[in-house]
């Protein structure tokens, strides 16, 4: 995984899913991540050794348990946590 967040996604969906609502919705970010980077569940579902049913869970989900963030952060080569770190000093 890459120690930086990229910034410029951070900014490009920050303010649609992060700066207008009071809580972050991060299975709302991480499909917008892989929408935008055109990265299939499939894809992912298969580098997390699971059913795809079980992304589609996660991306209905305001919020997730850092095990499986940090997993998904090193397969999508993404750092999540840096993400959520801005957005709360943002706030």
């Amino acid at each position: 995984m890459s120690g930086r967040g990229n910034p410029d996604f951070r900014q490009e969906i920050s303010s649609t899913l992060f700066m207008q609502e009071e809580n972050i919705h991060i299975g709302k970010y991480i499909k917008e991540y892989m929408s935008r980077k055109g990265i299939r569940v499939s894809w992912l579902a298969a580098q997390l050794n699971c059913h795809r049913n079980n992304i589609y869970l996660i991306f209905s989900r305001p919020w997730i348990d850092t095990d499986t963030l940090m997993k998904i952060s090193q397969v999508l080569q993404h750092n999540f946590f840096e993400d959520l770190s801005h957005w709360y000093k943002e706030k």
